[in-house]
């Protein structure tokens, strides 16, 4: 559906903040962690990963952030869409998390340990989200249904 199609709906705007800085900061802490640990291994990619995640932080907190999430969203399909790329994004951080879960050795190498964390982290992080859009999805709804 179109905007215009929804009179007097105020749009789903605690859905969408609560989805678009959940999603920064997931991103965040994949930037900065693993470009820390990539920086702290010796790859010159750390540092490229390491400025994505600080260049994140600071868009969230930045009046750019608020002006786009402060906008409504009438399409009634947002949400629908939103938690597809919850469920996409918990799929695929958890199959990497797997693989660091299921090494019955990753205690004895630092690498693997700090994979470890670092995955752990982010599909906690990606649940949180969700766990946080439904409940925005809920208060939205309650207001406008």
């Amino acid at each position: 559906m179109r905007e215009t199609d929804i009179e007097g709906h105020s749009g789903f705007r605690r859905l969408k903040r609560a989805s678009y800085t959940g999603h920064i900061l997931l991103f965040a802490w994949i930037g900065i962690a693993g470009g820390a640990t990539l920086l702290v291994s010796g790859s010159a990619a750390g540092l490229c990963l390491l400025l994505i995640g600080l260049v994140l932080v600071i868009f969230r907190f930045a009046p750019a952030f608020d002006s786009l999430v402060g906008r409504d969203v009438a399409w009634t399909g947002f949400p629908a869409l939103t938690f597809l790329v919850n469920g996409i994004l918990i799929l695929m951080i958890a199959a990497v998390a797997r693989v660091f879960i299921r090494d019955p050795f990753v205690l004895y190498n630092r690498g693997n340990t700090v994979g470890l964390i670092l995955w752990s982290v982010a599909a906690a992080l990606s649940i949180g989200t969700l766990v946080a859009n439904i409940l925005a999805y809920r208060l939205d709804r309650r207001e406008h249904w």
